[in-house]
Formats: C-alpha cells, sequence, structure tokens
C-alpha cells in the first residue's frame, strides 16, 4: 500500500500492531468515528525525518469484565512526535482481567477480524464444536463492537461450515443458540438448519429459551410449528381412517350378509389395529408429544414387525381366542393394513428431512420436515423493502424530474424479483 501504517492498535504491553487508518475505517464504523482528521497526531517535521508514520494510537482499556464482554477501545492523545501524552485521561493499560489471567482469547479475536481487514482467514479453534462455537460468539461480539459484522459474518459462516456434520450435529443439539448466531450474522444456512431442528424440538422447548428467542425468529418458529402441526394431525386422520382395498362394497349384489361375512378376519384386523393406534393417540404418543410424534410415524413408515408384534397380538388373543389357522390369517391381514398405512406414511412426506444433518448416521429423534423458504429470513424482507423503496424512489424522481410535478406516495408491492421460488432439499429419513 503507498500510504503509511498510520494506526497503532494496542491490546497488551507484548500485543501491539500498526495498521493503515484507511482500511481500519472502511471495515469499522468504530474507527471510522475514531480515526478522523481532527484527532490525528500533528507530527513535526522532525518526527516525518525520522521516519514517524504513526497518527493515531488506540488502546484496549477496560477489560472483561469491567469493560463487558469485548473491552473498550480508547483513541489516545499523542504529541507532535507520535508519542502518547502523559497527561492521558484514560491511565495505563490493563492487560489483566480481575482474576489476574490474560485475556488471550479476546485479543485473539481482535487480531482476527483486523486479519480479516487484509484478506486474511477468520481462524476458529476447531477442536470440538464447543470451541468453534464459543470463537464464533466472542468474534460476532467483538465485531458488533467495531461495527465490522458484515465484513465477518460470510467468513465465520465459511468457518464454521467447513466443520461439516460436527456443525449440524452441534446445531442439533443446541437450536436456539445456534440461531441467535445465526441471526447476528445473517448466515441463511446455519438459520434454516437451527430453525428446522428447534420447530422439530418445540413442544419440549422451555418457556424461558422461546422467550429470550429474538421476536422475528420466534415468529419464525410459531409459523412453521403450527403448520408442521397441521401436517401432523393430517397424518393421524388419515390413518385413522385407513381402509384395506377390496372391502368397500358399493354394489347392490355385494351388500348382502354373507358378502360381509367373507371378510369378517378383516375387519378384526382393523379394529385391532384402531385400537392400538387409538392408545397411541390418547396416550399422548402423536404431534403433541416431545418428538412430535416422531417415533410413532416412524413406526408406522417401518410396518411390518415394528409395532403390533406378536406380544401384543397375544395379549388380543387371550381376549379373543382362535385357532392357530385364525391367528395366522389375522396376521397376514394385518401385514396388509401396514402397508397400506406404510404407503400413507411415505405420501405424506412427514418422515422427509430438509436437514443437512446426516440422519442416518446420527438419528434425530423428532420431526425435521420443516420447509423453509426465502422469505423465513428475517433480513431478507428487510432487504426486499429498502430495495424496493430505493428502486420506486429513482423511479418517482425520474417521472418528476419529466413532468415536474409533485412528489407522489410510494408504494410498496411484493416484488417477485426477491422471491424466486427455491427447490427443497429433500432426503427420506430411515432412522
Amino acid at each position: 500500500m503507498e500510504q503509511p501504517e498510520d494506526v497503532e492498535v494496542a491490546l497488551a504491553h507484548d500485543r501491539e500492531h500498526r495498521f493503515h487508518s484507511s482500511v481500519l475505517c472502511r471495515y469499522s464504523t468504530l474507527f471510522e468515528h475514531l480515526l478522523t482528521q481532527e484527532n490525528a497526531a500533528r507530527l513535526s517535521t522532525r518526527a516525518k525525518s525520522q521516519g514517524v508514520t504513526t497518527r493515531f494510537r488506540i488502546e484496549l482499556h477496560e477489560l472483561p469484565p469491567a469493560g463487558g464482554n469485548v473491552g473498550k477501545l480508547r483513541l489516545m492523545e499523542l504529541d507532535s512526535m507520535g508519542r502518547v501524552t502523559t497527561d492521558s485521561a484514560y491511565g495505563p493499560m490493563l492487560p489483566l482481567n480481575e482474576n489476574g489471567k490474560v485475556p488471550l482469547k479476546l485479543f485473539e479475536h481482535y487480531e482476527n477480524i483486523f486479519g480479516a481487514y487484509y484478506g486474511n482467514d477468520i481462524i476458529i479453534n476447531d477442536v470440538t464444536i464447543a470451541t468453534a462455537l464459543e470463537d464464533a460468539v466472542g468474534l460476532i461480539e467483538v465485531a458488533e463492537y467495531l461495527g465490522s459484522t458484515a465484513v465477518v459474518a460470510k467468513s465465520i459462516d465459511i468457518a464454521l461450515f467447513k466443520q461439516g456434520q460436527v456443525l449440524f450435529r452441534s446445531i442439533a443439539s443446541k437450536p436456539d443458540a445456534w440461531v441467535d448466531l445465526a441471526y447476528r450474522i445473517k448466515s441463511e444456512l446455519i438459520f434454516k438448519e437451527s430453525i428446522i431442528h428447534l420447530v422439530g424440538q418445540w413442544n419440549g422447548v422451555g418457556g424461558e429459551i422461546k422467550r429470550h428467542l429474538p421476536v422475528e425468529v420466534g415468529k419464525v418458529c410459531e409459523k412453521h410449528y403450527g403448520l408442521l402441526r397441521e401436517r401432523c394431525k393430517l397424518v393421524e386422520m388419515k390413518v385413522a381412517a385407513i381402509y384395506p382395498s377390496g372391502i368397500e362394497r358399493t354394489e347392490p349384489s355385494q351388500i348382502r350378509r354373507e358378502n360381509y361375512a367373507n371378510d369378517v378376519m378383516i375387519w378384526i384386523s382393523l379394529s385391532f389395529f384402531r385400537h392400538w393406534f387409538a392408545q397411541a393417540i390418547i396416550a399422548g404418543r402423536g404431534s403433541l408429544n416431545n418428538d412430535g410424534g416422531y417415533a410413532l410415524y416412524k413406526q408406522l413408515a417401518a410396518g411390518g414387525d415394528k409395532y403390533m408384534d406378536k406380544p401384543i397380538m397375544n395379549g388380543f388373543h387371550e381376549r379373543f381366542a382362535m385357532t392357530k389357522k385364525g391367528q395366522n390369517v389375522i396376521e397376514n391381514h394385518l401385514l396388509e393394513i401396514k402397508e397400506c398405512i406404510r404407503q400413507c406414511i411415505a405420501q405424506s412426506g412427514i418422515m422427509e428431512t430438509e436437514s443437512q444433518l446426516d440422519t442416518h448416521k446420527y438419528e434425530a429423534t423428532y420431526l425435521t420436515s420443516v420447509k423453509i423458504e426465502k422469505t423465513d429470513y428475517p433480513w431478507v424482507k428487510d432487504t426486499n423493502i429498502a430495495r424496493a423503496v430505493a428502486r420506486r424512489a429513482s423511479k418517482h424522481v425520474r417521472d418528476a424530474e419529466e413532468t415536474d410535478e409533485e412528489e407522489v406516495d410510494v408504494e410498496l408491492d411484493s416484488d417477485s424479483d426477491y422471491n424466486e421460488p427455491r427447490e427443497p432439499n429433500k432426503r427420506v429419513r430411515r432412522g
């Protein structure tokens, strides 16, 4: 760069760095406010001849916990030689916190972000996902303080995405923490993944967690929870009203007693199934369960001996005794009914997953068939409105210049440019 490094940033006595004021101002609203010509040191001819280029010095004071989570950066007063004046109002730097430990993590977060200003990758400790999340949150707090969230957000998003399944497993285990991070850095990937798991776990999410979610996030969760509940209720109603093919009687020639008598074993089998299914719903294993009905739907989707197995049927036969042959006939009819139900569950899509989590290896014991659309991202809506306003305002200005008429009101219509349909990412769960 042609411009000399004219800014000293001291995080501690042994962690000082030099930067270009133009770079810091370009990427940080805080530095843009501090590093003005009015605040710059007036270097003397002697200082310049000696190669002194420092016009600003920033020091980190009031470290955590006194200075919040990120401390406070102070602009120091410099003399004509670029040295800190002795009458500084902020006193000496304090490299230790109240516990006597050097807050190395905080220093690293600042240095990470300063490096990002110059195109360096954000470095996140990925030994475990817990350390990765800790680093990401720490970086965002510093970035928000510096007014540099937009600069580092994408880098953090990419760094976290590199974690692959480790990231997705962590989101599944703590979606409320991750959705807060995603909301702050405007990460579509992490936001979508977090909402999917939050909605899937919504029945079991505590009220305290729900209250601490950002308002816009809570609205998205409530919306998709309602949609998922309606889908679950529809599935349960279809299962409860299912009939095997071949037992319907609509023709006059088929409605005699002997016609129905031929199907009596099918009706007994259907009665057994509905008994079992009604008990499951009444016991709370359906959509109102903490898993949203996942375990029940999983059984229905598997069919075979995954439910109503021999021990269960033996309990029925203790009350309604049959010959061995009769029991075998009932068992075969039940298998046919179960196959009809399996197809019903498959057609509903309730057991499909929209999550990036590999549910074949890491089962999520709740529903993840939540479909997040572009319009669900809170920041996209704000951006769309701003762009729509800008376009329409520009158009009206041009019209006004041409016609010399009074300014007209700008209407905010729905903008099709920002509502393009998106292909869903469907994968069938085989947990």
